[in-house]
């Protein structure tokens, strides 16, 4: 499947499992070109993903020479009432706005399959994205406080006992309009509500809010922006670059060590990659 955000790939990414040390384990610069085509091929959820405007900090993670996951940390949504109430975010949008500069979301946060269900790679990668604050410092000149992350169903095992877990978001998105219906919507916008389309810009407001103008200016019923899939909604403080080596030392002892030795000899659910991104890859041939 080719849905224009996704280059066509015809087999997913897979890594064997195999036993290393902390030592082996490295995070790589990378590029938003490698972290789509990765996480196409590595398996992601229903929802069509696209890359965020705004800041970007994408990273692999590595093992040894086998890259075995894709991290990617992106800028936070303008609105998300149990985030701005935990984090005591102002009010006045312009003012949030400004102080969501010293924070982060966790937008790609996946592992190869099958070292990632031996390992719980998932969670290493969740651990090592509040460390990226010295190289969001130097590309960014703000400093890292800390990094949110939605999951994709309610209650994630990836954040669980690692990240704060501080509620549920609405039910609310775009994902699941297809892609070609939401650049229509948008385009009507921007032809007979040039007005509501050029404040929401300025307002660095998203598809959902001009795809709802569309909707209410529009009368067209056919779509609504309420899917009813709420998500979690997890957060982390940032955590010293020069800590992540212990980072990565206490995720080995805690999480990925103990599920190796408990897991090595049973079968993986994912022998050919997780088994909700297949859609997404073209068949063989």
């Amino acid at each position: 499947m080719d849905d224009g955000l996704f280059p066509k790939v015809k087999q997913p990414y897979l890594v064997a499992p195999f036993e290393f040390t902390p030592a082996d384990v490295l995070l790589r610069p990378s590029s938003i070109k490698e972290i789509r085509t990765g996480q196409a091929r590595m398996g992601k959820g229903s929802g069509v993903w696209k890359p965020s405007p705004g800041r970007q900090l994408p990273h692999t993670l590595h093992i040894g020479e086998k890259m075995v996951g894709l991290l990617l940390l992106s800028s936070c949504v303008l609105n998300l009432k149990e985030r701005d109430q935990y984090l005591q975010l102002p009010t006045d949008p312009s003012e949030r706005g400004t102080a969501l500069r010293q924070y982060m979301d966790l937008a790609v946060a996946i592992g190869a399959q099958t070292i990632s269900y031996y390992w719980n790679i998932g969670k290493l990668i969740a651990l090592l994205a509040p460390t990226l604050v010295d190289e969001f410092q130097t590309k960014y000149r703000d400093e890292l406080l800390g990094v949110t992350t939605t999951s994709l169903w309610g209650k994630s095992s990836q954040y669980n006992r690692i990240y704060k877990f501080l509620g549920y978001t609405g039910g609310h998105g775009v994902m699941h309009i297809p892609l070609a219906e939401r650049t229509r919507m948008k385009e009507w916008v921007k032809r007979h509500a040039p007005e509501y389309y050029t404040s929401l810009k300025e307002a660095r407001r998203g598809s959902m809010d001009i795809i709802n103008v569309y909707i209410s200016q529009s009368g067209d019923k056919t779509w609504s922006t309420f899917h009813g899939n709420k998500r979690g909604i997890y957060y982390h403080p940032a955590v010293p670059t020069e800590e992540r080596s212990n980072v990565i030392q206490q995720w080995y002892e805690r999480w990925g060590l103990p599920r190796w030795q408990r897991m090595k000899d049973e079968p993986s659910p994912y022998p050919d990659g997780t088994t909700w991104h297949k859609e997404q890859l073209t068949p063989e041939g």
